[in-house]
């Protein structure tokens, strides 16, 4: 899987019984804890947890963050959320709902328990779930020839859908975002 990342939201990776976050938020908080001008005893996302240091929109040029390739097994869930989802629901209740339910399910209900938790911000969930391999292809396998349809393929092919997912919900966001400032103009300008 290869994951193109910009901004606080979020692709989290559900092996087994464990999350793990595969991006690094660019936000001022999680900058100052990476370069080691605070520690992880100290470190909470609080006052400036909102100032985004990198987002999609208001500079011509951004630098993406690429991760990648990263292995992929039968049984995993990747999650991609906005921080309308993390900001309400914590990453071990993320892991367990998206490792109980069914994507679909699990969308929902972590969609529908943020809201109830306040919704302050805009929520959104996309789950990607790794099948079972068919007998006699293991994980290990590399692709004769992805262009016939195999199994083999389909490896492939999920990890191209995980970037395309990604670099899709980051572009809802961004348009969305738009959408709120052309409001907030066209209303204060009444």
């Amino acid at each position: 899987a290869w994951i193109g990342h910009v901004g606080d939201s979020r692709v989290y990776r559900i092996r087994d019984d464990k999350i793990e976050q595969l991006t690094f938020d660019h936000s001022l908080d999680w900058e100052l804890l990476r370069r080691g001008q605070t520690n992880s005893e100290e470190f909470y996302p609080g006052n400036t947890k909102h100032v985004i240091t990198r987002s999609l929109g208001p500079e011509e040029t951004v630098n993406v963050d690429i991760e990648g390739p990263l292995p992929i097994q039968p049984g995993d869930a990747y999650v991609i959320c906005s921080d309308g989802l993390t900001a309400h629901v914590t990453d071990p209740e993320i892991g367990m709902i998206a490792r109980a339910l069914s994507p679909s399910e699990a969308c929902h209900l972590l969609a529908n328990l943020a809201n109830l938790r306040g919704g302050s911000d805009n929520i959104t969930v996309l789950i990607a779930a790794v099948g079972i391999l068919p007998d006699g292809v293991s994980a290990d396998d590399e692709p004769e020839d992805s262009s016939r349809g195999s199994s083999e393929g389909s490896w492939w092919m999920a990890g191209f859908s995980l970037i395309v997912m990604a670099f899709v919900m980051a572009g809802v966001l961004w348009l969305f975002a738009r959408c709120l400032d052309w409001k907030s103009t066209r209303l204060n300008s009444s």
